[in-house]
């Protein structure tokens, strides 16, 4: 293959985009620091090695696996086309971070296509304000475990979202997720295994709220998100998303992967509230989620 990576290395090592190549049959053959950093794999780790082995495993908005059917790169050579999209990809941690993506056929002097390159970085968009560990620490409001807000945190905004909507027209939404198969984890795999996997569902949730979201640790296997909302219908999209992304977290164990079941309940802060009445319908949408054979999201008024 006639790309002289050497002639790029000392420029594309100090750029901020993750940058890869790959040849006809899709071998990497280059990886920048940037990828390193935005992924966590590092270039021993991806170097010579296949992008169909899916490593990266890309995913787009409906879930699929991109690796397996929809490669980026694979259609770049076949078209000579540019691509560019929005997907997930898996840090090597496992959870999935919102990336952009622009994609390029490379040509040699021939005008003929010897492979790709992908061009990658974090979605600027998403960008959430949760509050930083130490100061959760200090008002006893911090979950170690998940490293999120604890359900002490999560009364404290509550109490102030219900008090905003009495004086601001806003529509504001709130989604519990449950990791429905959690226990059936623990007993099969053990406490350590079902944490792990705790720990990556926190942290893909995490990275792909906006700002002015909220994330925290409600309890056990469950966590509490709530939105400042465009329009109401915006809720429901948001909780496919989410139960699409925790779905899609696992970790290998044994050669297998080990995945989640999730069900998501959510309803809206209404002006007549109270802390009681909005917890006690949240909980209701859950148990209607559990008890729905297919969907498992239900959203209350």
């Amino acid at each position: 293959m006639n790309i002289n990576i050497k002639n790029y290395k000392n420029i594309l090592d100090n750029i901020s985009d993750g940058v890869y190549f790959v040849d006809k049959n899709r071998k990497i053959l280059y990886w920048n620091n940037a990828a390193e950093k935005i992924t966590g794999f590092t270039y021993n780790d991806v170097i010579n090695s296949f992008c169909y082995h899916n490593i990266l495993r890309h995913v787009d908005k409906s879930g699929n696996e991109l690796c397996r059917n929809g490669c980026p790169l694979l259609e770049s050579m076949k078209t000579g086309t540019f691509i560019h999209a929005d997907v997930y990809m898996h840090h090597k941690s496992s959870y999935l971070l919102p990336i952009s993506i622009k994609v390029f056929p490379l040509k040699n002097d021939k005008n003929e296509i010897i492979g790709a390159i992908e061009i990658f970085n974090k979605q600027k968009k998403i960008n959430n304000t949760t509050p930083s560990p130490l100061a959760l620490k200090e008002f006893l409001m911090y979950d170690p475990l998940t490293n999120l807000p604890n359900a002490k945190y999560l009364y404290k905004v509550i109490n102030s979202k219900l008090n905003e909507i009495k004086s601001i027209k806003r529509n504001v939404g709130i989604l519990i997720i449950d990791i429905a198969n959690f226990t059936s984890i623990i007993n099969k795999h053990g406490s350590d295994i079902a944490n792990q996997l705790l720990k990556i569902v926190a942290f893909t949730l995490k990275s792909n709220i906006k700002t002015g979201d909220i994330i925290a640790h409600w309890k056990n296997d469950k966590f509490v998100l709530i939105f400042n909302l465009e329009n109401k219908e915006e809720l429901n999209k948001i909780a496919i998303r989410l139960k699409m992304l925790s779905e899609k977290t696992s970790i290998l164990i044994e050669n297998k992967n080990i995945s989640l079941s999730i069900s998501i309940g959510g309803t809206y802060f209404l002006t007549n509230d109270n802390i009681e009445k909005l917890i006690d319908r949240l909980n209701n949408a859950l148990i209607k989620s559990k008890n729905d054979k297919y969907n498992k999201i239900r959203i209350l008024e």
